[in-house]
């Protein structure tokens, strides 16, 4: 709804003053007077009231991918904002020229790459292949500039910082964070405005940044300006045109305006310059237009009415205008709105004028599409210029004025990016095709789950990230949960240790033993170690009665063992002697022989379900341990536990390493965990909360844990375990559907498109929630990549694998054997007689080429040899 504005109402839209009207030399051209190192710009010259702006960065929502009733919500909230805002300022986003290869060595760090270098090579792959399905050669930078007229700087600074907790607060509304620009880095974002592409660093001290010093201007601005009508040309290097838009469409598509302008693959600025009309000059502007219009319509009657004119009503167009303004009138009074200026300026840098000519083309195309006229400034470039930068001040304001229910849809938001300095890379961002990297460091709930069912790409996953990428970009130790020996291979290939839980083994890990550091503490400290050790002998015992209910009674006695047991053991001088499930058993025993009546039944129960993991097969707990998880990587195999066994050796396990991070801290070593097939570990109440426990455990010590899981029927059915879901800031879901889907939708919220990329979504591809973004990610991995074979667990492609090589192997021999056939032949012709190519061709019945080919072959390997004594080469054999 455009309104046709007079003199008063133009008034909102008034230009800045400049600093000199005829610049002098470049460093005049542009409009700070002076720069303060907190951020705080001074853009006009002189004492007095004066304009100072402030400037921030800011980040995308989650936009596009919501369905129509949330996109609703996020204008109103836009529009309320705007509303609020009665100073003016800018929205420009920023498109800046990025190396790929230097970007992804700044933001990836494989620092440990050198030590795995085929995770180094086959990680370096995948993410180059990613870079190069999407757009990375251009960052995009949205930049926020309020500006005030202030008597002083210490007065535009107190505004400034109540003006702050607003605008946070309101950003905050629709999850778009803010973060404050200082003076230097400000100096800095200009900096690479004026240098696209080009070289050279930015060497400007942070002490130099001060109202008393303008030095930094000359590090800054170009060298030289040519301007010509509609272009300018900086350092003779770097092309720069203007262009603003001159007419709009009826409608705008809110999801698409700006959009359309963000994503143009070369260098550019798309600033969005507003200036606030305060309501009771916008009802003043509509009843003045109103009666005149009024006025209008009674003249026209009384023109009609004198010219003998039979008066039927007004005009068409005046009767519309009338209509128009009554709805304007009553859309302020019931909507409370308020007007705007708007000037839409989009800023295109080239390298040549030839491709400055094909951009400026490009962005008036796109224009017509998205319904506004772009036009070049003429002969203003460097006013519109200075216009278009993120700080205050407008020199140029060929603006169109609006209502807020129409200026939302000039809004900047579309979809979130993940990329975060020193993440991991977890693919590509369908949406904006953008790398995602992400550090779940950085997360304040950063334990995961990842939901797949099997074959659709969980497995490979978190072999790419949570195991290969943490090797490379981190020291934290990797502690893995395998419930199928999946992770066997890749953990042996990479130098760990894998601990395949089979009966009898010689294998044996003490969950009783005391860690030094617990022998070495106050008093404090063991009671509460001890207290631990009897939760845990509590839930083991209960675990191997299977058919018996435990109750209060056998824990009695179970507690009363533990604690003699470990009192006698803190009671030596040194740490000669480790409690263990044997001593335990033993203990037990003798306690049994001592009672009598119920109290001996009771124990004796608990003494009997023991004997298994004491004196039969299962006695890898009974005694000291002989493994170290000493090393980066370790994992834990358990697919040959059987069935009626797997949850006291899952118990056993998760205590163990529960242990070793609560009390074992000297190295000060994070610990990554990953429990594979965790629907399995939460099948049982005892083992779901012995994760969760280790969940709290892990995260207390800035460990991480990350579940994978086949299906989410049990998180929906367990609620201490859904609450562990909710809280888990890091998730990711691919290709679920059936009952899956509809358990995702009671306890994730998702919107329809979100929703269905899970629903529909090819291998590898799927849903990442981090934190409050969700993004679709596409993770699929080449079966060229050396890794592919590595991580992939694929079954029906390792059987296709199997039947090629054997087919493979069976035509090698095939070919063998032909060979051999033809050697013999060759070789008894040769006894007989000299042979001559033709010969050979003859007895072999092939083309002279593979004749000569086989002939060479045996000259070489000594049992022909080739002569000329006749004038014609001949082949005779050896000996």
């Amino acid at each position: 709804m455009v309104l046709n504005a007079n003199k008063a109402f133009s008034a909102a839209k008034n230009k800045t003053q400049m600093i000199k009207k005829i610049p002098g030399c470049v460093r005049e051209a542009f409009n700070i007077d002076s720069a303060e190192q907190n951020g705080i710009f001074k853009i006009e010259p002189g004492n007095g009231l004066c304009l100072y702006d402030r400037c921030y960065i800011f980040e995308d929502i989650n936009y596009i991918n919501q369905d129509e009733d949330v996109k609703e919500r996020t204008l109103l909230q836009l529009a309320s904002w705007l509303n609020s805002m009665k100073v003016e300022f800018k929205v420009t986003a920023v498109a800046e020229c990025q190396d790929v290869k230097q970007f992804i060595k700044e933001i990836f760090i494989d620092k440990n790459g050198s030590k795995y270098p085929d995770i180094q090579e086959g990680i370096g792959q995948w993410i180059n292949e990613k870079a190069d399905e999407g757009d990375q050669d251009i960052k995009e930078i949205m930049y926020l500039t309020i500006s005030c007229r202030a008597r002083s700087y210490e007065d535009a600074k107190i505004y400034f910082n109540g003006l702050d907790t607003h605008l946070h607060a309101m950003f905050g509304i629709w999850k778009s964070r803010l973060y404050r620009l200082s003076g230097w880095e400000r100096l800095r974002c200009l900096y690479r405005i004026m240098n696209q592409k080009r070289e050279g660093q930015f060497h400007v001290p942070k002490q130099a940044v001060n109202r008393n010093n303008t030095e930094w201007k000359n590090d800054i601005f170009p060298g030289t300006i040519d301007s010509y009508e509609n272009f300018m040309i900086f350092d003779d290097t770097l092309y720069v045109s203007v262009l603003y838009g001159k007419s709009y469409a009826t409608s705008l598509d809110e999801g698409q305006f700006m959009h359309t302008f963000l994503t143009m693959p070369f260098p550019n600025i798309v600033t969005l310059d507003y200036a606030p009309v305060e309501k009771p000059v916008l009802e003043n502007k509509l009843s003045a237009a109103h009666m005149n219009n009024e006025k209008a319509i009674s003249d026209e009657v009384d023109v009609k009415r004198n010219n003998g004119q039979l008066t039927t009503g007004v005009s068409y167009m005046k009767g519309k205008r009338k209509d128009e303004l009554e709805e304007y009138r009553d859309q302020v009074a019931d909507n409370d709105e308020k007007a705007f200026f708007l000037g839409f300026l989009v800023v295109v840098f080239a390298f040549d004028e030839e491709e400055l000519s094909q951009r400026v083309e490009r962005v008036q195309t796109l224009g017509d599409t998205a319904g506004v006229t772009m036009d070049t400034y003429n002969h203003k470039q460097l006013k519109a210029f200075n216009t278009a930068l993120p700080f205050a001040g407008r020199q140029v304001n060929c603006m169109r004025s609006l209502l807020t229910s129409s200026i939302v849809a000039f809004h900047p938001y579309y979809a979130q990016d993940l990329q975060e300095v020193g993440g991991i890379c977890y693919g590509l961002n369908e949406t904006t095709k953008r790398l995602i990297i992400g550090n779940r460091k950085k997360l304040d709930g950063p334990h995961g789950m990842i939901v797949s069912p099997t074959g659709k790409g969980k497995s490979m996953l978190i072999k790419m990230t949570e195991i290969s990428q943490t090797l490379i970009t981190t020291d934290d130790d990797v502690w893995i949960i395998d419930p199928q020996n999946e992770f066997s291979d890749i953990v042996e290939d990479y130098g760990g240790q894998f601990f395949d839980f089979t009966p009898k083994s010689d294998m044996h890990m003490n969950p009783f033993e005391i860690p030094v550091g617990v022998f070495e503490a106050d008093y404090g400290t063991k009671q509460k170690f001890i207290a631990v050790q009897k939760d845990y002998a509590k839930s083991f015992c209960t675990s191997t009665m299977i058919g018996m209910d435990a109750n209060s009674l056998h824990y009695k006695f179970i507690c009363r063992v533990i604690q003699e047991m470990y009192e006698e053991a803190f009671a030596q001088k040194r740490l000669k002697k480790q409690p263990s499930l044997k001593e335990f058993y033993r203990r037990l025993g003798e306690l049994v022989e001592e009672q009598t009546g119920e109290d001996k039944q009771i124990t004796k129960e608990v003494y009997n379900s023991l004997s298994e993991y004491v004196e039969g097969s299962y006695d890898m707990f009974a005694f000291l341990s002989n493994i170290s998880i000493s090393r980066r990587l370790v994992a834990f195999g358990m697919k040959n536990v059987p069935e009626n066994l797997w949850e006291p050796v899952m118990l056993t396990i998760m205590h163990y390493l529960d242990v070793q991070v609560d009390y074992n801290q000297e190295n000060h070593k994070a610990i990554r965990l990953i429990v594979d097939e965790a629907q399995v570990v939460c099948k049982n109440k005892m083992s779901a909360d012995r994760l969760l426990h280790a969940i709290i455990t892990f995260r207390k010590y800035g460990g991480i844990v990350t579940m994978a899981l086949q299906n989410l029927t049990r998180i929906a059915e367990n609620p201490d375990l859904r609450d562990m879901f909710s809280n888990c800031e890091y998730k990711c879901f691919l290709n679920l559907k059936n009952q899956d889907a509809r358990t995702l939708e009671e306890i994730q919220e998702l919107s329809t498109d979100e929703f269905n990329s899970i629903n529909n979504s090819s291998t590898g591809c799927g849903l990442m929630v981090w934190g409050d973004k969700i993004i679709k990610f596409n993770a699929y991995m080449n079966k060229e990549n050396p890794l592919y074979d590595k991580f992939s667990t694929n079954f029906h492609e390792k059987a296709e694998q199997a039947k090629e090589k054997e087919g493979g192997e069976k035509t090698d021999q095939k070919e063998k054997e032909r060979q051999e056939k033809e050697i013999s032949k060759l070789l008894y012709a040769a006894s007989m007689a000299p042979l001559t190519v033709e010969d050979a061709m003859a007895i072999l019945s092939a083309p002279e080429e593979n004749a000569k080919k086989l002939l060479n072959y045996l000259c070489d390997q000594k049992l022909l040899e080739a002569s000329m004594e006749t004038g014609t080469l001949q082949y005779q054999k050896v000996g």
